[in-house]
């Protein structure tokens, strides 16, 4: 399997931040990371498990940046469902700091 150069390609893609957990047979996947964006790591993912006779049938990730449209293009390449943990709005939040607050220049 691995002898295919496309495969090697997606594998080498992939490889640093997918991990595969086989049991055989294997026949429905889970693919997860920690951030789609234009959704191509999850795409190339969602090949190589189909490439080894999977299906993917969710893509989950922490935080998805909608406006890239990650999430399409895991649907077209074969995730059943894609979903995320943490809304992008959270990101962008400003904390409600109290009125005496001094900021001291440290990191804390």
């Amino acid at each position: 399997l691995m002898e295919d150069l496309n495969v090697r390609w997606l594998y080498e893609k992939v490889h640093r931040r997918c991990v595969l957990v086989h049991s055989p047979p294997c026949k429905q996947v889970l693919l997860m990371d920690d951030l789609i964006a234009t959704g191509g790591t999850l795409c190339s993912g969602i090949e190589l498990v189909k490439s080894c006779g999977a299906e993917v049938t969710e893509c989950c990730c922490m935080v998805e940046l909608k406006a890239l449209r990650g999430r399409d293009r895991c649907l077209a390449a074969g995730a059943k469902s894609v979903w995320g943990f943490i809304s992008e709005e959270l990101l962008i939040i400003k904390a409600k700091l109290p009125d005496d607050y001094v900021d001291d220049g440290a990191a804390h």
